[in-house]
């Protein structure tokens, strides 16, 4: 079934000039810092402390591209390492580490992008963090923690779309056991809501496409975790089809549908089925 339909373009040259514009912005001291806002719109926000998340995020998709220069990759990966709490086995969101505690989403983020680069993080280091991550788990539900001790008022604050993060991590690690099943129902249960859990399992993300886009790279790392949650992300992915202005939703949501195999191409045009 025909759902949606987009121009394929000159592919190569827009990523050319996207790994161009990363390189003239990435700080050699900060890499690529976040804005603070009430919404998504660029004019309404503001610098906060230095954060090392972005970076994550951004070294995760430059990693293994050839054209991206080595100082950047370098400058991420000396940012992101500067904020592993040896001890913990855990990342703080700000390179600050006393604006707040350490979060499971920033740790997940930051592990994926640290291994298998030059000067990143030993696959021991990050088994031991993944451990400390399935060892948060709230004491009623069992489902893991957004947030590392001490919680402050954070006790209790779930996010899908960092969970998703999680199982990324802990999927490629090849970690499983029966103390994850809680986080996955939750999951399963975000994808099941015609909203994704909105406002009520979504905190920390503006966009249901981060959460499909984060789930995507998960489930493309297990065959079990691709049969429970495949067909439900391919189901929303098609009910998102013209829902957002925004170039970042569509390009996740693009991405999700190749990951996820929703796409064919027919003279010059990419097709999203289902």
């Amino acid at each position: 079934m025909e759902t949606g339909t987009t121009t394929i373009g000159s592919s190569l040259h827009i990523v050319q000039k996207g790994i161009s514009y990363l390189s003239r912005k990435c700080s050699t001291v900060e890499g690529f810092q976040a804005k603070l806002g009430t919404s998504r719109e660029l004019n309404q926000s503001s610098s906060f402390p230095t954060q090392i998340f972005c970076s994550g995020l951004i070294l995760d998709l430059l990693r293994d591209m050839d054209e991206v220069d080595t100082l950047v990759l370098s400058t991420l990966t000396r940012l992101i390492t500067s904020g592993f709490d040896k001890q913990t086995k855990t990342f703080n969101f700000f390179k600050d580490k006393s604006i707040h505690a350490d979060d499971m989403d920033t740790t997940a983020v930051s592990l994926w992008a640290l291994l298998n680069v030059p000067d990143g993080i030993s696959r021991k280091d990050a088994l031991l963090s993944a451990q400390a991550i399935l060892s948060n788990v709230s004491d009623t539900s069992g489902i893991i923690e957004t947030f590392f001790p001490p919680f402050l008022n954070n006790r209790g604050k779930l996010d899908a779309a960092a969970l998703a993060n999680v199982l990324r991590i802990l999927y490629f690690l090849d970690i499983y056991n029966e103390s994850l099943e809680p986080t996955e129902r939750f999951i399963e249960n975000q994808l099941l809501n015609d909203n994704c859990g909105y406002g009520n399992g979504l905190a920390y993300y503006e966009s249901i496409d981060t959460f499909l886009y984060f789930m995507s790279n998960a489930v493309e790392l297990s065959e079990r975790a691709k049969k429970i949650f495949g067909p439900l992300i391919k189901k929303r992915l098609v009910k998102r089809l013209g829902s957002s202005k925004y170039p970042l939703d569509l390009a996740m949501r693009i991405l999700t549908a190749i990951k996820m195999q929703s796409w064919i191409i027919h003279q010059n045009q990419m097709y999203l089925v289902h």
